[in-house]
């Protein structure tokens, strides 16, 4: 098993549940950041929640730009 067969969805999805489920109770307020960066010809698009003042990523996409 390589670094190429590593999901987001089963890697990092438990670990920020996890996290939610620890800092905020139930039927509390979460807030969700939706942001997309260029970098070269790619776009990374990606969903927070606000956490501290601070974006977590929830989840990434890269996208190419066709040229």
């Amino acid at each position: 098993m390589g670094l190429y067969s590593l999901s987001i969805p089963l890697f990092w999805f438990p670990i920020i549940e996890k996290i939610i489920n620890q800092e905020f109770s139930y039927g509390s307020r979460l807030i969700l950041t939706i942001d997309r960066t260029q970098w070269k010809a790619q776009n990374i698009f990606v969903i927070g929640v606000i956490y501290k003042k601070r974006a977590l990523p929830i989840y990434w996409q890269i996208v190419r730009l066709e040229r």
